[in-house]
């Protein structure tokens, strides 16, 4: 009777112990899920995995918080002593003019402005400088 136990204990715990590596790799699988759905690169699973999905959902909160602020302090950077170009302006881009402008305060979008950024830099350096400043409260610098 007591090796049937000691077996019968032996067996619970490595049900246990597979039972843990199986949730790890589950809550992995959700992680990389969640990752790749926000254009996240997996490669920063170890920095937002939690416990559960709740306080992965939390902490991918916060890094996508931080990388807004400082797309939002380089975009600020960048605007500070450029002029507006005005849109009567013939080398003015429909982009440029409009509110189709990720940079500008109606057209307001980080996807757009990171794919023009990784695709034509000197574009991106244009939209940002024909765009006006979203809030100056958010500049802290120099």
């Amino acid at each position: 009777e007591q090796k049937a136990e000691a077996d019968r204990k032996q067996r619970e715990a490595e049900m246990a112990k597979q039972n843990q590596e199986l949730a790890t790799q589950i809550q992995e699988y959700k992680t990389k899920s969640m990752l790749l759905d926000k254009g996240i690169s997996p490669d920063m699973l170890p920095l937002v995995m939690g416990a559960d999905e709740d306080s992965t959902s939390d902490n991918l909160g916060l890094l996508q918080k931080y990388v807004d602020s400082q797309v939002q302090a380089a975009t600020e950077k960048l605007l500070i002593g450029k002029q507006a170009v005005t849109t009567g302006n013939n080398n003015t881009s429909p982009l440029e003019a409009g509110t189709d402008n990720p940079w500008s305060k109606d057209g307001w979008n980080l996807t757009k402005q990171t794919e023009i950024y990784n695709t034509d830099k000197e574009q991106a350096q244009k939209l940002i400088a024909s765009a006006q400043p979203i809030s100056q409260s958010f500049y802290v610098g120099k």
